[in-house]
């Protein structure tokens, strides 16, 4: 600790350079407060989206296949949809889109200029294609909250009658979850 006769010394130092040291200051505050106002609305969806799915994607894991333990591993949300099924079913669906939703929540995560674009976005854009929703005049955005929506329906645990339904409907469907985004 500096004591009390230390300090006179440091402020005489420092004292020919106060204008200085406080243009300094207050230019590093103004850009400080730009940060704070900037607009937060793209990274904040892109979180609810990315908290949502894992939601869906632990609570898929708890209840079909059994990992009840899966919230107190603490497993991230990329190796929890790791864990998804690869058959060809809707979670090998889904699950390149939802391995990319983890890659841009990074970005945003990471660096508070980003942004993301509809070209960017395939894996979510060819389930949304096929299940018959139009991204026509869609941000990019907002196809990652309509394929966030859509994915977490496809990880809903239904009672055996419906989940016997959805088996025969997906029974012929292919998907390639080879293609990983990480």
């Amino acid at each position: 600790m500096v004591g009390i006769e230390r300090v006179k010394e440091i402020v005489a130092v420092l004292e020919p350079h106060w204008k200085e040291i406080e243009e300094f200051v207050e230019a590093e505050n103004m850009k400080f407060k730009a940060l704070l106002r900037s607009d937060h609305t793209k990274s904040g969806r892109i979180l609810k989206c990315h908290l949502i799915a894992e939601t869906y994607v632990e609570r898929y894991l708890c209840e079909k296949l059994s990992l009840a333990a899966i919230s107190s591993a603490r497993l991230s949300y990329f190796q929890k949809v790791m864990l998804l099924p690869e058959d060809n079913g809707p979670p090998a669906i889904i699950k390149p889109g939802l391995l990319l939703l983890n890659k841009i929540r990074n970005k945003f995560a990471h660096n508070l200029d980003t942004d993301v674009s509809i070209d960017e976005l395939e894996p979510m854009i060819g389930v949304l294609a096929v299940t018959g929703r139009s991204i026509n005049g869609l941000s990019a955005i907002d196809a990652i909250e309509s394929f966030t929506a859509l994915a977490c329906t496809w990880l809903l645990v239904s009672p055996p009658h419906l989940e016997a339904l959805f088996a025969k409907a997906f029974s012929n469907v292919t998907a390639s979850a080879n293609n990983q985004i990480d």
